[in-house]
């Protein structure tokens, strides 16, 4: 009997844990080569989820891709260069390829954000999606300490 209820225990938690994995979370990719070490930080409201691709603006390619569940606190790293920033949201996630399905909805950055970083500081962007008029972008840097 103990078998048995051990057994389902598992089956439970597994068929649980595989829901919730079904919304990704954070960085899904990095093609750029390079690593990622500049702050990008994205406010968003509950409701809608996003993906973020970031485009080198000198080859055109996408380079970075991120999730982003919305209403949740989202920070990612990204590799130095100067980049234009895609969103695709809506609320109901099918894959990087169908990404919300016909319901996707798209906003981009118009302005290409330069992230790269000096001897002192990692200078990055923080996205404020959350006013519906205009999306709000702010720079900001980070120190960085040099070791010994």
């Amino acid at each position: 009997m103990w078998r048995t209820f051990t057994s389902i225990l598992t089956s439970v938690f597994l068929a649980t844990a595989g829901v919730a994995d079904e919304r990704p979370q954070g960085l899904q990719w990095n093609r750029s080569g390079l690593a990622a070490t500049l702050p990008l930080q994205v406010k968003t409201d509950a409701g809608a989820d996003y993906l973020l691709r970031l485009r080198d603006v000198e080859t055109g390619q996408f380079v970075l891709a991120a999730y982003i569940r919305g209403g949740e606190f989202f920070r990612v790293l990204v590799p130095p260069g100067l980049y234009k920033l895609l969103f695709a949201f809506g609320a109901n996630w099918q894959g990087e390829k169908a990404l919300f399905g016909p319901d996707t909805q798209y906003s981009m950055i118009d302005q290409p954000l330069r992230f790269g970083a000096t001897v002192s500081r990692k200078h990055g962007h923080l996205i404020d999606l959350r006013a519906e008029a205009e999306i709000l972008v702010r720079n900001f840097a980070f120190c960085q300490r040099l070791s010994p």
